[in-house]
């Protein structure tokens, strides 16, 4: 067995290839320790192994939103609500495993007696996998998709590394992207501090520039940090998992964030965050847009000449946020009570809950604005109009009567 005596250097970007969210280390790692040949729930685990897996359940004192809620549409000049789920309402916890590993990049855990941990495995079900594929279950595709997040449909596993002390083990699949990464990665590091553990490293997609100076923000140096990736497997004393972040876990962690981010809290900012610069989802009528919301006094920004700390700054101070669909709403974990949001969202795209979830959770207001795909580069147009019903309806503080749902 290997020790990993030198933790930052795992950070190093020249051992690393990356191409878009794929990371490869330059160096191959050996291959040959065991595969689970098992899977159990952390609850069945902390009921066999008592001794070695424990959890503390993490407490909060804010006031929880009711799980169903209602977001305002607006389409056609015509304003409806629709209601649906809040899904980041879910109760947290810090799992410690006192014998255990954490395996690739996205941090697929082991337990005791080499027991693959349902609840970091993925791909479990492959069945709408195999109906939309040709050949089927013949497709070797389906294999590979499989090997991806079950531990026991492997040969064998990297030879582990031996790391001392306490490692958290943070990542999950899509931690390479902003949102994931913002909303359901980091904040895990404040489940840390809710539950009063120490931690002597952190297994965390840290190679990005965003990345590093969040970090930096929470304190945390570039010495406790290590980059997980493909051919890694990581054994310590004790291994923590946290589950994915929360309103509390939210709520803790724009508390880490305030403490070196000065938001004036009297702020009444009206922002509108472009994605003039981004490669796709540009909203293509956006002049019209613009000369709309200036008229109305709001800042135009490009959050892409900014550090994270003054878009931080920018979601604490502002009353009003208009933005497309995207990464940058993923900010509004930051914003106050009470805040407006104003989403554009193409209405051929899937998940048009998400923000509106966020938003809820978060204590804000919040508006969908719906536009369409243009061909080129899937980027928007949305009608002017639509956006200045959204925005007399905040100033008049009128909430629309008749549901979609």
């Amino acid at each position: 067995m290997r020790t990993f005596r030198q933790p930052a250097a795992a950070i190093d970007p020249t051992r690393f290839v990356r191409h878009r969210k794929y990371l490869f280390p330059l160096k191959r790692g050996k291959f040959g320790a065991p595969a689970p040949n098992q899977m159990a729930s952390i609850d069945q685990l902390c009921e066999r192994y008592p001794d070695k897996v424990f959890q503390t359940h993490l407490q909060s004192t804010e006031p929880q939103q009711p799980e169903l809620f209602k977001f305002h549409i607006v389409d056609n000049g015509d304003t409806s609500e629709f209601e649906t789920h809040c899904f980041f309402q879910s109760a947290g916890a810090v799992t410690s495993f006192l014998e255990g590993s954490s395996v690739d990049r996205t941090c697929c855990l082991v337990g005791p007696n080499n027991t693959s941990v349902e609840e970091t495995a993925f791909n479990l079900s492959t069945r709408q996998l195999i109906k939309s594929l040709k050949l089927g279950v013949f497709n070797p595709y389906i294999r590979r998709y499989r090997r991806q997040g079950d531990l026991c449909a492997r040969r064998s596993l990297p030879l582990p590394m031996r790391l001392s002390g306490t490692v958290a083990s943070l990542n999950c699949l899509s931690a390479h992207n902003y949102f994931h990464w913002m909303v359901e990665v980091v904040p895990r590091i404040a489940g840390i501090e809710m539950a009063g553990i120490e931690c002597d490293y952190y297994l965390i997609d840290c190679l990005s520039g965003f990345q590093r100076q969040v970090l930096a923000l929470l304190g945390i140096p570039d010495e406790k940090l290590i980059q997980p990736h493909c051919h890694l497997n990581v054994e310590c004393d004790r291994l923590l998992h946290v589950t994915q972040g929360n309103s509390a876990m939210h709520t803790h962690f724009k508390k880490m964030i305030d403490r070196n981010v000065d938001a004036d809290p009297n702020a009444q900012r009206q922002i509108y965050i472009s994605r003039k610069k981004a490669i796709n989802r540009k909203i293509v009528n956006e002049p019209e847009l613009e000369e709309i919301l200036a008229a109305r006094g709001f800042e135009i920004v490009c959050f892409e000449d900014l550090t994270v700390a003054q878009q931080f700054k920018i979601a604490g101070e502002a009353r009003t946020i208009v933005t497309a669909h995207g990464a940058a709403l993923a900010n509004t974990m930051f914003a106050r009570p009470g805040t407006n949001i104003v989403e554009m969202y193409p209405r051929q795209r899937g998940n048009i809950t998400l923000y509106p979830a966020l938003s809820h959770s978060r204590g804000l207001r919040h508006f969908t604005v719906l536009g369409d795909y243009t061909p080129l580069w899937k980027n928007i147009r949305v009608d002017w109009k639509n956006v200045s019903i959204a925005l007399d309806l905040i100033d008049s503080q009128a909430v629309p009567s008749r549901s979609a749902a």
